[in-house]
């Protein structure tokens, strides 16, 4: 079978840039006594407010010495592993040229492009421009002074924006807008109320807007990155979005290997679309705090889209007889001594029956052979492909002596 991997393992980068991050955000944004002793409390209010208390976020929360200095030591980091991971799995569609634009909507403090650096390496020495947008300041300028000790000599250009209507005006930077040439809205849908984006008679009016929004920003070619958390809310709305996409003449480059619906939109008992993998090796601090906290980690999850204009031009297509297949699942057991793995493909569902050493991890895009027979997983209905010798290439015939 045929695989590239979704989430490469990031380079010494990330691991050597969180080990310096506090005293990093300590010369950023020093702390007061108070808020440092109170500093796990404040993770897990603000991991509340993240989660099951959503409805209760206040918009302004990173205005909030607290609760910034929460996001700053904890939600930062592990955003950072999520995204530097993300990053380098879709470094072939980020190979921005020199002098690109980017927007970052509700960039927090800058935790993209700071993912960006880690993660592609080939971007460092290229001319930049990045728009960071957010309602508040101080995260963002924390993230400047992040991003300057690691560019030092400036390559990237980047512009702080508040937006109209949030205390802020177009251009409040003194840099003129650009139309961009990728839009990153990262971790900006999972702090919507639940609900919001569902009016009534129209439920995705609001998200219908929003894309507008988008896509006035864009230059004919632009492309827009969606990152949220691997939760069923965040995830449900992106699955929302890919469908007004489509809708509004945008392609799926990542992670659908189709443009049909969504097999896991997350209604009722479907599962959601979303990605896990195991963290991984992170400093000592990081771990300590989440154990006080009451959040240690051992597992990091997302939810992403990667859009495009329909009429771009796309990567070259299967053999006949191969069908593109995402994995969306940890292997696991199967009757008589088996393993397989559960993956998206444009034919539905589907369960592979893995062969003997292999195990693609979740992420992974595989070309496997179409289906011949009509079996189907009588846990899911998904039609089951079967292992191992179905999965080779298709014969090309015998080869000429």
């Amino acid at each position: 079978m045929k695989s590239s991997m979704l989430f490469p393992d990031p380079s010494g980068d990330l691991c050597d840039f969180l080990d310096r991050l506090p005293g990093l955000l300590e010369r950023a944004r020093p702390q007061k006594s108070r808020h440092r002793d109170r500093l796990p409390q404040g993770v897990e209010e603000l991991s509340n407010l993240l989660t099951i208390d959503r409805d209760h976020l206040p918009p302004d929360y990173m205005a909030r010495p607290p609760l910034l200095a929460a996001y700053l030591h904890y939600f930062l980091p592990w955003n950072l592993v999520r995204q530097v991971r993300l990053l380098g799995g879709l470094a072939a569609h980020l190979d921005l040229k020199p002098d690109a634009s980017i927007v970052d909507v509700g960039a927090g403090p800058l935790t993209f492009a700071l993912a960006m650096w880690l993660a592609l390496p080939q971007l460092r020495t290229r001319r930049l421009d990045i728009t960071a947008e957010d309602r508040t300041d101080a995260p963002m300028r924390v993230g400047r002074d992040l991003l300057r000790s690691l560019d030092s000599a400036g390559s990237w250009r980047v512009a702080l924006s508040r937006p109209a209507g949030m205390g802020g005006r177009q251009g409040s930077s003194g840099t003129p807008r650009r139309k961009a040439d990728l839009l990153v809205a990262a971790n900006v849908m999972n702090e919507i109320p639940r609900g919001a984006h569902r009016t009534a008679g129209n439920p995705g009016a609001s998200l219908q807007a929003l894309l507008r929004s988008w896509e006035r920003r864009l230059t004919p070619h632009g492309r827009i990155l969606v990152i949220e958390p691997g939760v069923r809310d965040a995830c449900r709305m992106l699955t929302d979005l890919r469908g007004l996409a489509l809708e509004r003449g945008w392609r799926v480059v990542s992670p659908c290997p189709h443009q049909l619906e969504c097999p896991q939109p997350g209604i009722g008992r479907r599962p959601w679309c979303h990605f896990a993998f195991a963290t991984g090796k992170v400093p000592h601090w990081l771990e300590e705090l989440g154990l006080q906290a009451g959040l240690p980690k051992e597992r990091a999850s997302l939810g992403f889209l990667l859009l495009e204009r329909a009429d771009a031009v796309t990567a070259d297509q299967p053999a006949g007889g191969l069908l593109p297949m995402r994995v969306v699942s940890d292997p696991f057991d199967l009757p008589e001594a088996r393993r397989g793995v559960y993956g998206c493909t444009a034919r539905g569902m589907v369960l592979l029956e893995l062969g003997a050493g292999s195990t693609p991890p979740q992420g992974d895009l595989l070309e496997v052979r179409e289906p011949s027979g009509k079996r189907k997983d009588k846990k899911s209905g998904a039609l089951i492909i079967g292992a191992p010798e179905a999965n080779s290439p298709p014969s090309r015939g015998p080869r000429k002596r």
